[in-house]
């Protein structure tokens, strides 16, 4: 049933020829990710990512339908990779940014002491004005940062 509820969804998201292009894109992307994300360190790979073609103005309703779009691709693979969080950062981190929304990439571990007895639990996500894009704070709250990539793919800080 969600599967059925998932593709409803997909005309609301692509309405245009473009947005065809752009889901063919990040469909793209989502495909090669996987391998490049274990073949490529993580500087590499968001730089590879970072476009450096941006729009000077930003248009809030293109920014949602970028991320809405984004998220929906990555709940469309199968169960085991679905919704990949480092996957669905990168490719939200590209659009974004070609968008001119001045993105910033940030990767954390958990900070609680469950997570210690099961490994580490990694979690990545994208803000834009200092606003999470598909998590909400409280979830986020849970996890330490170790590192935030600009919007030009350039490491900010690294903890």
């Amino acid at each position: 049933m969600k599967a059925v509820a998932h593709l409803r969804r997909l005309p609301q998201l692509v309405s245009t020829p473009q947005d065809l292009g752009l889901l063919a894109r990040m469909l793209g992307w989502s495909l090669v990710l996987p391998v490049l994300k274990r073949t490529l360190p993580l500087p590499r790979l968001v730089a590879l990512v970072q476009s450096g073609t941006r729009l000077d103005r930003r248009d809030p309703r293109q920014e949602r339908k970028l991320s809405d779009l984004s998220e929906w691709v990555f709940r469309s693979r199968p169960r085991r990779s679905r919704d990949n969080c480092l996957d669905r950062a990168l490719v939200t981190y590209r659009y974004l940014g070609r968008a001119g929304a001045n993105p910033t990439m940030v990767v954390g571990v958990a900070k609680d002491e469950a997570s210690s007895r099961a490994g580490v639990i990694g979690h990545v996500w994208v803000t834009v004005d200092g606003s999470p894009v598909h998590d909400d704070d409280e979830r986020l709250a849970g996890f330490v940062t170790l590192a935030v990539f600009s919007a030009n793919a350039g490491m900010v800080r690294q903890y």
